[in-house]
């Protein structure tokens, strides 16, 4: 594998990132375990990432809907 000059990079089993890029390795961790669903786990991207309120409503309104 190569360099790949991104916050964050994922190549199987092998997650690592930049150490100013905390939140993206905490995404890529969460993406790999399906810790959320792909919507929710967008949304709570975007809550840490923005600090938009609205983000945060679309987070809890994901993880409420039937199926989460």
């Amino acid at each position: 594998m190569l360099y790949q000059n991104q916050p964050a990079f994922t190549d199987g089993n092998l997650i690592t990132a930049s150490a100013i890029a905390p939140l993206e390795f905490a995404y890529q961790i969460f993406k790999k375990l399906e810790v959320y669903r792909p919507r929710t786990l967008e949304a709570w991207y975007q809550v840490y990432k923005t600090s938009d309120a609205s983000h945060l409503r679309e987070f809890f309104q994901s993880v409420t809907e039937p199926g989460a």
